[in-house]
């Protein structure tokens, strides 16, 4: 069984590539992989990139074996090396559903948190709407923890409709309907976050 770390790691050419991790390796591996910091990695294996939910366009996929050896860089960049997307090409539907996308966007028409039952549990949702600084509009819906940070975020708002950063969405599908969604624990959630790209919006909203 091979549990997915959902990392990208920033490569020299500021390439990124999906890696991937056995459960087993997890423990004792794992905590020298903080999200953020960077590593040098010697031995790992690569293998084809394909199927869904492909966090990068790279063509091929990194895995971590048992002799893999892992130290720390002197390298240090703050870039989040974002793979933003404009929403008229998410509506537009020419993008390759099978890869996650990076998108950022003013939270508009917020709906409630709701908890319905999903093959028999209960998962919580919230849906929504993002507007990009070019004032086109997708809708949104979050599902599971992701979904309460955003609805709990936009309720301690101050200052109008916040900002929304998701990292790793998912394109799909609701009733004909094109959409941008979490894919299970991949995505990231950013509220307000300090980024060129959110300044952009909050000259705009002045």
């Amino acid at each position: 069984m091979v549990t997915p770390l959902r990392l990208c790691y920033p490569m020299i050419m500021e390439k990124k590539i999906h890696a991937s991790c056995k459960k087993t390796y997890m423990e004792s591996k794992g905590r020298l992989l903080p999200v953020g910091a960077w590593r040098w990695i010697q031995n790992f294996s690569l293998s084809p990139a394909n199927g869904c939910y492909r966090s990068t366009d790279h063509s091929y996929k990194m895995s971590f074996v048992q002799n893999r050896t892992i130290t720390k860089s002197p390298l240090v960049n703050e870039d989040m090396f974002l793979s933003l997307v404009d929403f008229q090409s998410v509506l537009s539907g020419s993008l390759n559903p099978n890869f996650l996308i990076d998108v950022i966007g003013q939270v508009m028409e917020l709906g409630d948190l709701e908890t319905i039952q999903v093959v028999g549990k209960p998962r919580r949702k919230v849906e929504f709407t993002l507007r990009d600084i070019n004032d086109s509009s997708v809708p949104c819906c979050l599902w599971g923890k992701i979904s309460e940070v955003l609805y709990e975020g936009c309720s301690k708002e101050e200052e109008g409709k916040p900002i929304c950063l998701i990292r790793f969405a998912k394109i799909g599908r609701y009733r004909g309907e094109l959409q941008i969604t979490n894919a299970f624990e991949a995505s990231q959630l950013l509220i307000n976050p300090s980024i060129p790209e959110t300044d952009a919006f909050k000259q705009i909203m002045c």
